[in-house]
């Protein structure tokens, strides 16, 4: 991985292998994005574009910024799900487990 990229954003295809450990992302051909540069058009754009059965995991940190008050709540977890219909994705997180995944829906 090249030392300026930033495990903020990570999509996933399914024939590629792509995750995060210990803050550092191991990749073998996801796509990064820098959490700094990130805005909502930036991401209902990237999730126009995921393939079918595709994933983007985004930072709680990001999401948060994006949706929230700083903090991923309840409230901003519905907002955010409400978000990817829009863009045809399903949305999970678990509060302390993994990362928070965006997965485009197989059927159109």
């Amino acid at each position: 991985m090249a030392a300026n990229m930033n495990p903020a954003l990570i999509m996933r295809h399914a024939d590629h292998s792509v995750g995060c450990a210990g803050g550092r992302a191991s990749q073998s051909g996801g796509h990064l994005a820098k959490e700094a540069e990130m805005t909502r058009d930036e991401l209902a754009s990237k999730l126009d574009h995921l393939d079918p059965g595709a994933t983007l995991i985004v930072t709680e940190t990001v999401l948060a910024t994006l949706f929230g008050d700083g903090r991923l709540s309840k409230e901003a977890v519905a907002m955010i799900e409400a978000f990817a219909l829009e863009h045809r994705c399903t949305f999970s997180v678990e509060h302390g487990r993994g990362m928070p995944t965006f997965e485009k829906d197989d059927i159109f």
